[in-house]
């Protein structure tokens, strides 16, 4: 039975920053009874790891764009899905110590221990080849089998003639430093990673040792790199920025887009802090349509004014028009007492058979409560009915005004009108009124 292993996974926003398919650098590192294997961006940053207990990968190899890993606690190789660090058994031959180097022919694996070992793809043995060399990666240029080992030189070899190797010793060249491990073919140059106490570089080098590119390592201990093709797939809107901040009571929120294809919209989803942990208590608050379709930049802003006081958690769910989704960074935005009155539009407007009214009451310098009324009025000026008529401290409310209730009169369509005073010895604020209209449609 395949060992048990442990995954953290660090996953950066779904909504990705990728208008197009993209590589992904696979990277392998240990420390101590701990492995990582890393998925970075093409820019070298880090798109998420995956921890393993003791297991210590090492070379790995790319076959029709599946990852494989050995491993150097055990004789075994495994397929690596690096999308969610599942393991599966390959190679598992406990008649050898360890794996160091890998490479694949079109046909077989090549595991390294002191000698060479060959196994078909599905990881059946199929012979062993002396070759007495300290490797700690090995690569296959479609032609030759490269050793990098403990001589600090890449070697070549000729094993068309299998189990004799030929040496090809003048063909042979020095990696970019001496504390490189692992190799790998990409069709035109090699990669290979440093290994030490410090954090290194991962190279992508000639067959002269110069460097075409480097990018820094995640974490120190590296072994080997490698690249996964079209990792990232294209996904339709390039999403710049998302923020929100508090604001008198209410949160303003704004994103920023690159390019959208395919943008049905945004739903924007909320959830108080203290009930985050349930991921089934997130509320949705609106839809915003999107461009459908734009390769300029988007800015797109909501205000939430149904939110009370409080911490609360905010993301966006992308929708395309085929059904597609994806879910933003998650922000979180604290709202304080409001420091002003304020009187907000009613929502739904217009409405049928009940809307809700939002105000403000802010906190003064005493602490004292207000004499507070709503009031709603016909186009004649006559009160329909008294809401609220209470002394209230500082904060938010949210009133409903239904139609169907009994104390209400039958209510024809047409334009009513909401009041809001406040009457308060607060130290200088004095008094406040203010009124809005709604529209009620039978």
């Amino acid at each position: 039975m395949e060992p048990k292993y442990l995954i953290i996974i660090l996953l950066s926003s779904l909504l990705n920053l990728y208008s197009q398919s993209e590589d992904a650098i696979i990277f392998t590192a240990n420390q101590e009874f701990l492995s990582r294997i890393y998925v970075l961006k093409m820019d070298g940053t880090v798109h998420n790891f995956f921890q393993y207990e003791f297991y210590r990968f090492v070379d790995m190899e790319v076959v029709n764009n599946e990852l494989y890993a050995c491993d150097a606690f055990a004789p075994r190789m495994y397929k690596v899905d690096p999308s969610t660090g599942d393991l599966e058994l390959v190679i598992d031959d406990w008649s050898l110590f360890y794996f160091y180097g890998l490479s694949f022919d079109g046909t077989y694996f090549y595991v390294d221990e002191w000698d060479l070992n060959r196994y078909d793809i599905n990881g059946g043995y199929n012979g062993t080849a002396s070759f007495d060399e300290t490797v700690y990666g090995s690569a296959w240029d479609g032609n030759y089998l490269w050793t990098l080992g403990d001589e600090n030189i890449i070697k070549c070899w000729d094993i068309t003639n299998w189990p004799v190797i030929v040496a090809i010793p003048d063909s042979n060249f020095s990696p970019p430093t001496d504390s490189c491990r692992g190799l790998w073919y990409d069709g035109e140059y090699f990669w290979t990673a440093e290994s030490g106490s410090n954090v290194g570089k991962i190279y992508r080098f000639g067959r002269n040792g110069n460097i075409i590119q480097q990018w820094n390592e995640p974490a120190f201990s590296g072994w080997a790199a490698c690249v996964v093709e079209d990792f990232f797939e294209p996904i339709p809107v390039e999403l710049v920025s998302f923020s929100g901040k508090a604001v008198d009571g209410k949160v303003e929120l704004k994103w920023i887009t690159a390019t959208e294809t395919n943008n049905l919209g945004f739903e924007v989803h909320r959830i108080p802090r203290m009930e985050a942990s349930n991921k089934k208590n997130w509320e949705i608050i609106t839809f915003i349509e999107g461009k459908g379709t734009t390769s300029e930049p988007q800015v797109y802003s909501f205000t939430d004014n149904t939110v009370k006081t409080g911490t609360f958690f905010y993301r966006l769910k992308q929708s395309d028009n085929n059904g597609v989704f994806y879910y933003s960074d998650t922000i979180e935005v604290k709202v304080d007492k409001p420091v002003n009155f304020a009187l907000y539009q009613n929502y739904p407007n217009p409405f049928n058979p009940s809307t809700r009214i939002r105000f403000n009451i802010p906190q003064d310098i005493q602490g004292k409560i207000h004499e507070v009324s709503l009031r709603v009025f016909d186009v004649l000026g006559n009160e329909v009915t008294t809401l609220v008529k209470d002394e209230l401290p500082a904060g938010v409310y949210e009133i409903e005004f239904s139609v169907r209730k009994e104390s209400i009169p039958v209510l024809p369509s047409g334009i009513y009108f909401y009041q809001f005073k406040v009457n308060s010895n607060n130290g200088g604020r004095g008094n406040y009124s203010e009124t809005k209209k709604m529209l009620l449609l039978r």
